[in-house]
């Protein structure tokens, strides 16, 4: 299986940068709450070839995080299953780690459960991911339904399609980051609270969670990338 080289719109920065990291992909986020626990009531993309990224966390066994996304006839179906390179969830073993459970538009179910432990470490933004299991296949027209289910407390991400596009609309996605400087406060809360809600000492021991925003206007002024208007605009600042 190939390693999913999972970047957080947080690693725009290189993957920007075209031909430096030819395999890397960089996903637009969303972050999944706590009470989204049905596929009709979590995040729903309207494209799922776009290269999406979904954060979250179960809290205890048969604790559920939904989802939904469509595709179109010819479409290619590719969802993977992640964590964070931390504790608690780096200890666990496989069977009390989280899986995902895809309904295909013909009502066909899959169950998408750790088969590796493939260690990505973003260094642009100081975090560290697994990847439990890809699952790529033939799609079908129509929608797909899925849900995160838990069997211990433990943060997760889905990576969802492979289509570098962000700040695509989406439904039920709460108030999404309208530019890149945006992510690194909700991405740093992720990553850095432990899923009992406590913070994690141990997340992020130098630096925190940030784009490297220097980095991606060179590479614009050099004519080496390109970035959606506006994406390079400065956050307010904000507190965890």
């Amino acid at each position: 299986m190939r390693v999913l080289r999972l970047l957080t719109a947080l690693f725009l920065a290189v993957a920007l940068l075209l031909g430096v990291a030819p395999s890397a992909m960089a996903h637009d986020p969303i972050f999944i709450t706590a009470d989204q626990t049905t596929p009709d009531t979590g995040p729903f993309m309207p494209d799922g070839t776009i290269s999406w990224a979904l954060y979250g966390s179960v809290l205890d066994a048969g604790d559920t995080r939904g989802f939904e996304f469509d595709l179109r006839e010819g479409d290619e179906v590719f969802v993977s299953l992640l964590i964070p390179n931390l504790s608690p969830e780096v200890d666990l073993p496989d069977g009390e780690l989280p899986v995902i459970e895809l309904e295909a538009p013909d009502g066909t179910m899959t169950t998408i459960s750790p088969q590796v432990r493939d260690v990505f470490d973003e260094p642009f933004s100081n975090t560290s991911y697994v990847t439990l299991a890809e699952y790529r296949q033939p799609g079908l027209s129509g929608r797909y339904r899925g849900l995160v289910v838990g069997s211990a407390p433990a943060r997760f991400s889905v990576a969802i399609g492979e289509t570098e596009i962000f700040f695509t609309d989406t439904e039920r996605s709460g108030e999404r980051p309208s530019n890149f400087a945006e992510i690194t406060v909700p991405l740093t809360a992720w990553y850095t609270t432990l899923p009992n809600g406590e913070p994690d000492p141990t997340a992020l021991a130098e630096g925190e969670a940030e784009i490297d925003l220097d980095m991606i206007e060179d590479a614009m002024e050099s004519g080496e990338a390109e970035a959606p208007e506006g994406s390079l605009d400065e956050a307010p600042a904000q507190e965890l």
